[in-house]
């Protein structure tokens, strides 16, 4: 590990030179003895240098490069035209090797420590940690360089490994520690690059704060409100808050989940930060457009998912749309980021265990990638992202950070490899290139012995052959290896099955060979080659050749190990293919006949060719007619090589990711529906054979028979059908679940935020408007006497940023809850000490927190020491009457409480949520709130409901208190018209006047009053928001069903367009199950299961609102989420 002590001196500058930084190191010990050479100077001639991603210096010119003292000091497209000074060393390489300038990871995880806990200034939350520093510490393992120098990076930006606000990034040299330590430490490039920001939370269990998304993103609103007060002030106090600049400072965001990039992008715009970088997942490309938008760089890990299991019919039938689509696009991902415009680097992190990064580069390059972007990703972007700019390409001026390779590295089919990695003018030896000195054909005898074969050597590549004709045998050699003049190799003799032969070589000065060999009955014999011509066979002819026959047809000819097959292409129809009836090797010549009748000539055609010279055949034909012609055949250009792992992506994505997706926005047409019957909510009450028109999103009119005089896009003749407001669901966590729905680290959350929970490409929503909701009011969970900010939404299906789903100038809320679940009693025996255990500890919670709001309004919205506080200044809008409190509740006593808290602090209830006793206070809840949002018909189902009856919603009716049924469930949500008609059957048993509208009023008119939207939606009326429903028949009965839904006056959902969603669906997921099925893969019996978390696991009496949430965060197991 290198020294911490040398680390910090050397981080004390932000840019150190490769000469500077190898100064002596006084205190190392000095060598005794002879000095050792150090060459500084060297000249690198006779490959391919790649000067930049856009500009080549071919082998055939002679290029060079020179070096001196660390840094590149000419760069030549011809070495003829130079005169080095005495004291370069001169390394003559390959031709076919390539020089690329040193790549960069922009992203490289280190164990960094930890601040102290007595240490002044430390933030109270051990997640935040922004004096941290990635130089303090181990810093880049040396592990950990040696792995990147294998890979040719030669420059890493190592960042701190954990936490929310994690630290300072440093930028090193990946360069091997020198061999004489009195010459120091490999340099440091920049001290403090940037921020490290990530999302990291514990689990509910842990009960640490943030345990949430929405935590997390509250505590980083926090910090940056904290730092720009403290910078503000002037203060001299020690704070790590000194290390939180954001006007010169550039934050890496790092991020498991496209929606965090998304809300890294939302922190910036909240705080005006200049200068962020995405550290992305992989799957940005999932919500392509709004991560474009946003226009950061973003550094891209070439991780890509495991291949989709579809080998038996379960698998077939469970595997997701979405799952497939992933898999298929995610090697486009960093392509399509780029044609996008944005910034991209590639990074070595976060890729599976079973996966290499070269690998997955090839594989991004046979998707699409270009070759040349794909190195700007590893050299000139990176450098520009990390504003190194003295990185990233071969120019004089430049640390001499290359990269040597044995072929074309971006080449997915040249099999190239790290021969050597330059460092700061250092050579690091990765390879040894292939040997070529035995390459060649060779004829092998054995001494004493009537036995020939041949070898076919092309580095350690070794094809063996025996016999001659049709009984040639073909063994690839194995555990080849050169040892300067020496060769050896083993031979598994598979024609016969006789076994394998060692055998061992020396090149002789005279180019032959002679070596000794073991056989397979363990027998000694000795053996002795010379070069030779290699025979004529069909591995000569091997490969796919264009020809056009007797000047007019067009054939291709593919030529196998024993076969040929002819392909004639015909224009404006299919190919037609047939095998030659006779192929063989006669005289040197390949020799085949094929019958042209399928063709449209009659009769036969003899072909014969000769061995292909500069990628061409040339040869004789025979007509039919026995006119012969000459014939040239020429290697056809396959992009799509044997060895490609996939087909081409398109340069942009041609569909939107995942099923039921919008193309595009829906129109706002005017759309007329006539002869229906509209339920309006109003005093119009239900009209028959009645009319409504929508345009621009709104209302255009009602009436009353016929259709209105004014011409429309789109008229519906509706008979018998009926018309109802968008449904609305006062209590929602749909969406919530992937990020977490409850904030359970501290008691008191209310500066938590649920939509930065929200995932607006959640099914559920989908679902939900296929029963005809249009609304929903999304809330935190109950685990907290005061819990998170709520968001009233707009089910806008298809949207790809969560804000782009809220429902403009909508009443803030805020989710508090009374029970069991906030003094943990249902939480098991580990999880008993948060205040409050007990019912009077929330009350006295609640007042205290009250309290501190009050006096927090009264000192101007600051805190004592002039500070903004997200969470009192949360409390104060509800003091102030700006925000509603939506309260979980059950037991009367309870409710009533907050009635109590309510009257004494001077504001009013928004609703009590399950309210299920409300019924029994219904006189005094109708004073202090706006309403109850109860369930239906929900009883028993834990202890503190026992008195829940399904006609609490009449009774509150019948007193005046305004009350609406919610679903608290994604299930119930699709059906919320059956809520309201369970109601009607209950008032109707209990013998309360109830009408068919007032039923309806449950989930629309009641929950807009509820949420403050009432202006907008929740009755049918001129002027207001065209969010609409046409069910089949009475709203109200179970038997209809919705067949047409608007939102702003956009149609989301119908029947019609459901069922072209649903063949779309079938069709790509057929593709793309076929497209796995018939690609040629390995080990298919080998299937690999990701660990599925165990939800049962959590203690059985654990208990939430939502039923289905078990605190955890993890998104819970799905069925097929395309229906």
């Amino acid at each position: 590990m290198k020294s911490v002590s040398v680390l910090i001196a050397i981080a004390s500058a932000t840019l150190i030179t490769p000469l500077a930084s190898s100064a002596s190191d006084p205190l190392a010990p000095r060598p005794n003895g002879m000095a050792v050479d150090r060459p500084t100077s060297h000249i690198l001639v006779g490959a391919t240098i790649h000067v930049s991603p856009t500009q080549t210096y071919h082998a055939d010119s002679n290029p060079a490069i020179l070096i001196e003292n660390g840094q590149i000091v000419g760069v030549f497209e011809s070495a003829n035209t130079i005169r080095p000074k005495p004291g370069f060393r001169f390394h003559q390489l390959d031709p076919n090797q390539h020089i690329y300038a040193g790549f960069i990871d922009a992203f490289i995880e280190v164990d960094t420590t930890a601040p102290d806990a007595n240490a002044a200034g430390k933030h109270w939350n051990n997640y935040i940690t922004p004096q941290r520093d990635a130089l303090i510490g181990p810093g880049l393992p040396d592990s950990d360089a040696e792995s990147l120098r294998k890979l040719g990076f030669t420059t890493a930006m190592i960042a701190p490994d954990a936490g929310i606000f994690r630290g300072w990034t440093a930028t090193v040299s990946t360069a091997d520690n020198f061999n004489d330590p009195s010459l120091g430490l490999p340099p440091i490039y920049q001290s403090h690059t940037g921020q490290m920001m990530g999302f990291d939370r514990t689990s509910w269990r842990d009960a640490a704060y943030p345990t949430s998304h929405m935590g997390v993103i509250a505590l980083m609103r926090q910090t940056f409100l904290d730092a720009s007060n403290y910078h503000a002030s002037n203060s001299a106090t020690p704070s790590c808050f000194s290390q939180v600049t954001p006007n010169d400072t550039t934050f890496f965001y790092d991020t498991s989940h496209e929606l965090e990039a998304l809300l890294a992008g939302k922190i910036t715009a909240e705080f005006e930060n200049p200068n962020t970088v995405i550290v992305g997942s992989g799957s940005e490309h999932r919500r392509l457009d709004p991560i474009v938008e946003m226009g950061f760089p973003v550094i891209v890990p070439l991780t890509f998912p495991e291949e989709p299991e579809v080998w038996t019919i379960n698998d077939a039938e469970s595997v997701t749309l979405s799952t497939l689509q992933h898999w298929e696009r995610a090697p486009a991902n960093a392509r399509w980021l780029s044609n996008a415009g944005l910034k991209v680097a590639l990074t070595t992190s976060k890729l599976r265990d079973d996966e290499k990064f070269f690998d997955n580069l090839h594989t991004a390059i046979q998707a699409g990638l270009p070759a040349s972007d794909a190195l700007a990703m590893l050299t000139t972007n990176p450098a520009q992202i990390l504003g190194l700019e003295n990185q990233g390409e071969i120019k004089s001026g430049n640390i001499a950070n290359l990269v040597v390779t044995s072929a074309d590295l971006f080449d997915p089919n040249a099999d190239a490899k790290i021969i050597d990695t330059w460092i700061d003018g250092r050579k690091h030896h990765i390879n040894d290139p292939d040997p070529t000195t035995f390459d060649g054909y060779w004829e092998i005898k054995v001494v004493g012995a009537d036995f020939t074969m041949w070898m076919d050597i092309d580095g350690k590549s070794i094809t063996a052959y025996e016999g001659e004709g049709e009984d040639i045998a073909t063994n690839k050699a194995r555990k080849v290896e050169y040892n300067d003049n020496a060769i050896s190799f083993i031979i598994d003799d598979e024609d016969d099955n006789s076994g394998s032969y060692i055998m061992s070589g020396t090149l002789l000065n005279n180019g032959t060979m002679r070596g000794t060999g073991l056989g397979a009955n363990q027998t000694p014999f000795n053996w002795t080659a010379s070069q030779t011509n290699a025979p004529v066979s069909f591995n000569t002819f091997k490969g796919t050749w264009d020809a056009t026959l007797a000047s007019k047809f067009k054939l291709t000819f593919k030529v196998s190990d024993d076969s040929v097959t002819v392909i004639e292409h015909v224009e404006g129809k299919d190919d037609i293919t047939q095998k030659a009836d006779t192929a063989e090797i006669k005289d040197g010549t390949l020799n085949f006949a094929f019958d042209h009748t399928p063709f449209g000539m009659q009769g036969t055609f003899s072909i014969a060719l000769t061995p292909p010279s500069d990628d061409a055949l040339i040869g004789l034909g025979t007509r039919p007619d026995n006119q012969i012609f000459d014939l040239t055949a020429t290697k056809a250009d396959d992009t799509k090589s044997e060895n490609s792992k996939i087909d081409p992506l398109p340069d942009a994505p041609e569909s939107k990711f995942g099923p039921y997706a919008l193309d595009s926005l829906p129109p706002q047409k005017l759309v007329v529906i006539h002869n229906a019957t509209i339920w309006t909510q109003t005093n119009q009450g239900i009209i028959e054979g009645g009319w409504i028109a929508i345009e621009d999103g709104k209302i255009k009119g009602i009436g009353k028979r016929g259709r209105p005089r004014f011409s429309a896009d789109i008229t519906i003749d509706a008979e018998g059908k009926h018309i109802t407001p968008g449904l609305i669901d006062a209590h929602s966590h749909t969406g919530l679940f992937r990020f977490g729905v409850n904030e359970t680290g501290q008691a008191i959350t209310a500066e938590c935020r649920i939509e930065d929970s929200l995932d607006p490409g959640y099914i559920g929503f989908y679902r939900e408007l296929a029963g005809g909701l249009t609304a929903s009011n999304l809330l935190h969970g109950s685990a907290n006497p005061i819990g998170g900010q709520s968001k009233t939404i707009k089910l806008r299906w298809g949207m790809d940023r969560p804000e782009d789903m809220y429902f403009e100038d909508a009443k803030p809320g805020i989710k508090f809850a009374l029970g069991e679940n906030v003094k943990q009693s249902n939480w098991g025996d580990r999880n008993t000490t948060r205040y409050p255990q007990t019912r009077m500890g929330v009350e006295t919670t609640m007042r205290d927190r009250f309290t501190k709001a009050r006096e927090y309004a009264e000192r101007g919205m600051k805190t004592e020491s002039g500070d903004t506080d997200l969470e009192l200044q949360t409390l104060a809008e509800i003091l102030s009457g700006e925000r509603l409190v939506h309260c979980h509740s059950y037991r009367q006593d309870e409710i009533l409480m907050l009635c109590r808290i309510a009257e004494e602090f001077g504001f009013k209830i928004g609703t009590f949520q399950h309210g299920l006793e409300t019924y029994k206070v219904a006189e005094i809840v109708k004073e202090h709130a706006i309403g109850a949002s109860i369930f239906s018909d929900w009883w028993a189902y834990k202890v503190e409901v026992t008195d829940a009856i399904p006609y609490a919603g009449p009774i509150n009716h019948e007193v005046g208190l305004l009350t609406s049924f919610n679903s608290d469930s994604d299930d119930v949500a699709r059906r919320m018209n059956v809520e309201a008609a369970k109601a009607l059957k209950y008032a109707n048993a209990s013998g309360i006047r109830m009408t068919q509208q007032e039923a309806l009023d449950f989930v629309t008119k009641n929950p807009a009053i509820q949420l403050g939207i009432i202006d907008r939606v929740g009755t049918l009326e001129k002027g207001k928001d065209a969010d609409l429903v046409m069910w089949s028949g009475s709203p109200l009965s179970s038997m209809s069903r919705c067949e047409m839904t608007f939102v702003d006056g956009r149609k989301y959902f119908s029947l019609e367009d459901d069922q072209a969603h649903r063949a779309a669906i079938d069709a790509e997921r057929t593709r793309l199950i076929q497209k796995i099925l018939t690609k040629d893969t390995k080990d298919k019996s080998k299937k690999k299961r990701e660990t599925v978390h165990d939800h049962e696991d959590h203690e059985p009496d654990f208990n939430h609102d939502t039923r289905g949430d078990c605190g955890c965060n993890q998104l819970l197991p799905a069925w097929n989420t395309d229906y």
